[in-house]
């Protein structure tokens, strides 16, 4: 009986995640988004697996599958537990050992390397769609979370993005009326990451747009970032961590990401001391390194049938 139940549950949540899967392709930025996923990591490499899984293998679930994936996630290797709030530490520790004093730890074995493209053609990858919008991403190769210039790149993607007084949200929107959304993403990875640039705009400016995008790359690699933007920059992103950190949930949150990733927990709280010194220097640096590589680039657009 108890078996059926669980069957059951398995039925009714891949019909769920199904929904999600179809919902997804109905989204231009998330269909783009997993195209290019699949694209710039590779078959193999798993961070090119999409958010929600496949609609025909979430279709094959077994109980067996499921109970091999918690047994192998839900483990005893590399448990990372955060305790944040105004509680004793002696309280805390009679917690821990109640609950897990008798487990046997393991330290998580160093993750497996995975390859990943790393040439990417000088063509675009153009993809027909079913939206009238088009839909642009530029991905540079980038270092993982324990890279020198981790906290730089950071730094740049807030420079070029993520808010109204970006570079891109002011040359292609505010300047240009190009986009409809705008923006730069630097994703913390432990294996190799990316650095997006993408842009949702009309087809008719595909062409004006890239260009733009290529010329803010190119500026970055050409000229040092003002002092009063990097100023500016550094304080958004100050006032963006401690309004992300009021809550103990996100505290604690960060505290055991920082750890997992293997940044270690301090990282979180000297963060904003390690971006307050980068300087402009430093950016020059790191764009001339990533951003002269050949990018991947995709263009999602209606195509003439």
């Amino acid at each position: 009986m108890k078996i059926k139940i669980i069957k059951m549950e398995i039925k009714k949540g891949s019909r769920l995640l199904i929904e999600t899967i179809k919902a997804r392709k109905d989204n231009i930025k998330l269909a783009a988004n997993d195209k290019f996923i699949a694209d710039f990591y590779g078959k193999k490499h798993p961070y090119s697996a999409v958010r929600n899984g496949k609609e025909e293998t979430l279709n094959k679930l077994t109980v067996k599958d499921l109970r091999d994936v918690y047994d192998k996630v839900y483990s005893n290797k590399g448990i990372v537990i955060t305790v944040v709030g105004n509680i004793n530490k002696g309280n805390v520790k009679k917690v821990l050992n109640k609950y897990f004093g008798k487990m046997s730890l393991t330290e998580r074995k160093p993750n497996n390397i995975f390859e990943k493209k790393s040439e990417f053609s000088d063509k675009d990858t153009v993809v027909n769609s079913k939206f009238n919008q088009a839909f642009i991403i530029y991905a540079y190769d980038a270092p993982d979370v324990s890279n020198k210039d981790f906290a730089t790149l950071k730094l740049i993607s807030s420079i070029l993005g993520g808010r109204m007084t970006g570079r891109l949200f002011m040359e292609l929107r505010e300047k240009l009326g190009l986009a409809y959304e705008v923006s730069s993403v630097y994703p913390s990875r432990v294996c190799d990451s990316y650095f997006e640039v993408y842009i949702g705009l009309d087809k008719k400016n595909i062409d004006v747009a890239k260009k733009g995008i290529e010329r803010i790359m190119s500026d970055l690699c050409v000229n040092k970032v003002g002092e009063e933007e990097l100023k500016d920059t550094k304080n958004f992103i100050k006032g963006v961590y401690l309004l992300d950190h009021q809550s103990i949930e996100r505290q604690a949150y960060y505290i055991a990401f920082r750890e997992m990733t293997g940044l270690g927990y301090k990282y979180d709280s000297d963060y904003i001391d390690i971006l307050s010194k980068i300087t402009a220097d430093d950016i020059l640096v790191a764009a001339n390194k990533y951003f002269k590589r050949k990018p991947y680039k995709l263009v999602l657009q209606k195509l003439k049938s």
